[in-house]
């Protein structure tokens, strides 16, 4: 556990490689640049981060976790409903990086270097795991694991392809397409998926999450 003082450290940290990432891109911000603009030395980000995807992979759950958060205290009955909370999350959460063209940017060029699932795996396995026994589900480990990365490499050329072709898609839409795979995958019935979804839609239509922030 970090000291109040490394915490605030850590923090600064953070929000200058956020400002940077907004402005700059994910390609054309280094760690050099980060630290340029606040008084900490360079040396110590190994400490705090490793490297620089440690720090984007830290970005991304500081978002997701302030909208879990905000589902949990608003709709208190939803921790155990895995499928639905993580729909609404997910709406919640493209439509905070799809909406303003820089988080886009931002999120592009990170997929774009790599897949986002060495970004984000240790945050949605688990919650995919839940599915199994949410829906009664009968898989085992390597079923599961070969799931995910199916999941993640169908995600990752769905984005390329809404980047570079314009795709339509309202944030709703594209949130829609991306959580049905997993449960698709499951074999979750259809019908169910789809009730779903729009009830996600719905739920999250109904919160307030304009204070919540991806980069700045």
């Amino acid at each position: 556990m970090l000291s109040k003082e490394n915490e605030t450290t850590k923090k600064r940290i953070l929000q200058s490689a956020k400002f940077n990432f907004y402005h700059y891109g994910y390609k054309k911000t280094t760690i050099s640049k980060i630290f340029s603009e606040i008084d900490i030395p360079i040396g110590v980000f190994t400490y705090y981060f490793k490297k620089k995807d440690l720090l984007v992979q830290e970005i991304y759950k500081e978002l997701f976790d302030s909208i879990d958060q905000l589902i949990v205290q608003k709709y208190p009955n939803l921790k155990t409903s895995y499928f639905l909370k993580q729909t609404i999350l997910s709406k919640i959460y493209y439509e905070i990086i799809l909406s303003d063209k820089k988080n886009a940017q931002f999120y592009y060029e990170v997929l774009e270097k790599n897949s986002n699932y060495r970004v984000n795996k240790d945050i949605t396995d688990p919650i995919f795991k839940k599915y199994i026994d949410e829906f009664n589900l009968i898989l085992s480990d390597e079923q599961f694991e070969i799931m995910c990365v199916l999941n993640a490499g169908a995600r990752r050329e769905f984005f390329v392809h809404y980047f570079q072709h314009h795709l339509n898609l309202s944030p709703y839409e594209v949130s829609d397409y991306v959580e049905s795979i997993i449960p698709l995958m499951m074999r979750i019935d259809k019908s169910i998926v789809d009730s779903i979804l729009l009830q996600s839609a719905n739920i999250a239509k109904s919160l307030n999450y304009s204070s919540i922030k991806f980069l700045v």
